[in-house]
């Protein structure tokens, strides 16, 4: 696994405001491990700690392991990681065993011991604050209990400018981009 510097819980905030898609790591209490790919998400606050705040579909089965458990993982990906993220979005973690499927190699976060997948630049691991449930989806508010990003990733900030903090963004479908140069 990569080297990770810590990162304060109330910075992890700091991870996310470029807004990349994160991919949900999530286990049941059988510790079936499960990923999934989520686009909806939003730090909330971050004194005295992060809270971070997600949307996903009730039906989903990052959902029921969040429910059953009351933890999870925001893990953030690489903009070279694009196939992993799609792939992990093309089918349902109820149905099958995405690890296994897509051979996803991976390490155990700190603190849950849920995967995190080689070559996320990032990691956030939560727990379950509350849960608001909207017709078809609910909004998960999480507090952020660690968090590690990769060494030349982050300083102060997500360096997203650079090479090893490249993250991904969705546009919709199969259309992702990633971020460029730094304006001032």
């Amino acid at each position: 696994m990569a080297m990770y510097l810590n990162v304060p819980t109330n910075e992890a905030y700091k991870l996310l405001n470029a807004g990349p898609v994160i991919i949900l790591s999530t286990s049941d209490m059988e510790e079936h491990l499960n990923l999934t790919p989520i686009s909806w998400h939003s730090p909330v606050d971050f004194d005295p700690v992060t809270k971070i705040l997600l949307v996903t579909d009730i039906k989903n089965k990052a959902f029921f392991n969040i429910l059953e458990t009351g933890k999870f993982v925001i893990c953030i990906p690489h903009a070279t990681q694009v196939k992993l993220v799609k792939d992990l979005g093309s089918c349902s973690g109820f149905k099958e065993n995405k690890l296994e499927k897509f051979q996803v190699e991976y390490a155990l976060s700190e603190k849950c011991q849920f995967a995190v997948p080689n070559g996320t630049i990032a990691y956030i691991e939560c727990k379950k604050l509350r849960v608001i449930e909207e017709d078809a989806v609910a909004i998960i508010i999480g507090e952020v209990i660690f968090a590690k990003a990769i060494k030349g990733s982050y300083r102060d900030r997500l360096i997203s400018e650079k090479e090893a903090g490249k993250t991904l963004h969705h546009l919709g479908k199969d259309i992702f981009f990633q971020p460029g140069d730094l304006v001032e």
